[in-house]
């Protein structure tokens, strides 16, 4: 463990939360490295004073200036998801729109839809 989480009572809280449900180390570190750098992306605002605007906000930019793959962009997503799910329980929406990164695979559909934004429905 990275001595940023041993320092983060909020990172140290997300390895207890993966290790409960018995999530792989490599998960875990996936999730943190996430975690950190959404909370590092709002100038290390906490994740209780950030809601959805937030989050659109973080992955759009990975699609955009970061031109990340659309399956990174949803382990970003996944991880802020469990952020919100299973720690915070603060996450009330239904939906969140952001720019996604659109693989070749899908961009035949972009252009039938002429939008090139994903919609994600969260269930609480």
């Amino acid at each position: 463990m990275d001595a940023t989480v041993s320092k983060s009572p909020l990172l140290q809280a997300v390895v207890n939360q993966i290790r409960v449900r018995h999530y792989s180390r490599r998960t875990e570190e996936t999730y943190l490295q996430w975690i950190k750098r959404y909370i590092y992306f709002h100038n290390k605002r906490h994740p209780k004073e950030m809601h959805e605007d937030e989050v659109a906000q973080f992955l759009t930019d990975l699609a955009v200036r970061g031109n990340v793959s659309a399956s990174t962009q949803d382990i970003a997503l996944n991880s802020l998801v469990f952020l919100y799910r299973h720690l915070l329980e603060i996450m009330t929406v239904t939906a969140i729109i952001f720019n996604h990164q659109i693989t070749p695979q899908l961009q035949y559909f972009a252009d039938l839809l002429g939008d090139k934004y994903y919609c994600l429905n969260w269930l609480l």
